[in-house]
C-alpha cells in the first residue's frame, strides 16, 4: 500500500495548507498511572476495577466515540465504579495525568503561523467542555480548532474521522499533516489520504517541520 508517511531523509517540497497534532503523548506526557491513582484516592474503589470497567471494557472508547453527552457520561462512569465522583473531581485526575511538553507546544505555536492549525485527539464530551480547565495551553493555541473524536461519531483510527475533520477545515487531506504517537492511528490517517507523520520525539518533529517549511 502507497505511504504519505514522512521519512528521515525525505525531501518534501509542498509545504501543508494544515497541520493536526494529536494531543496526549504529543503535547503532553500522559500519566495515566497517576491519574487511574488519583481518582482510588477519590472514591475508595481499587485502581484495577476502575481500569476494567472504564476502559477495559470499551465504556471511555465509547463516550470518545460520541455516544454519550458529558452529563451522560459522568452519571455512567459514577455507576460503574459504584462510587460518587463530581465533575470537578473527574477533570482533576484528567489534568493530574497531563505533563506538558512545552517544546512541541511552542512548535505548535509557530506552525500557527504558516499553516491551518488544528487537534485531533480521541476524547469524549467531558472533557471538551473543559479543556482550558484541564490542558489550558491547548485551549490558548488550538482555540476553536482544538477537535474531540466525540465530535465526528467515531474515533482514531477510523479514516473517516480525519475525512470528517479535514472537511470541515476546509482543507484537502493530502495537504493536510497529521501528527500521532500511535502507530495505528498513522495507518488510519495514511488511509484517509493525508501526509503523516509519527511521533517519537521533539527533536525528529522539529526537523520534519523545518523540512515542511512549517517552522
Amino acid at each position: 500500500m502507497a505511504t504519505n508517511q514522512y521519512d528521515a531523509g525525505d525531501h518534501m517540497s509542498n509545504k501543508p495548507m494544515a497541520v493536526i497534532f494529536d494531543m496526549d503523548d504529543v503535547l503532553c506526557r500522559y500519566h495515566f498511572d497517576k491519574r487511574l491513582a488519583r481518582l482510588s484516592e477519590m472514591t475508595g474503589v481499587a485502581a484495577e476495577y476502575i481500569n476494567e470497567v472504564i476502559w477495559e471494557q470499551g465504556f471511555d472508547e465509547e463516550g470518545d466515540a460520541g455516544h454519550y453527552t458529558a452529563d451522560e457520561y459522568h452519571r455512567l462512569f459514577c455507576e460503574r465504579i459504584g462510587a460518587a465522583l463530581s465533575t470537578q473531581q473527574w477533570l482533576e485526575a484528567r489534568a493530574i495525568s497531563i505533563e506538558p511538553d512545552h517544546e512541541v507546544l511552542d512548535m505548535a505555536r509557530r506552525v500557527k503561523r504558516n499553516a491551518t492549525l488544528s487537534l485531533l485527539t480521541n476524547n469524549g464530551p467531558l472533557l471538551k467542555e473543559s479543556i482550558h480547565k484541564v490542558f489550558p495551553e491547548v485551549a490558548e493555541i488550538f482555540g476553536e480548532r482544538a477537535h474531540f473524536s466525540c465530535e465526528f461519531d467515531t474515533c482514531k483510527p477510523d479514516p473517516q474521522v480525519f475525512l470528517r475533520l479535514v472537511e470541515r477545515l476546509q482543507v484537502n487531506p493530502h495537504e493536510t499533516l497529521f501528527i500521532d504517537d500511535t502507530a495505528s492511528y498513522i495507518e488510519g490517517a495514511t488511509r484517509a489520504g493525508l501526509l503523516t507523520h509519527h511521533f517519537q520525539s521533539a527533536s525528529h518533529l522539529r526537523r520534519v517541520l523545518e523540512d515542511y517549511a512549517l517552522l
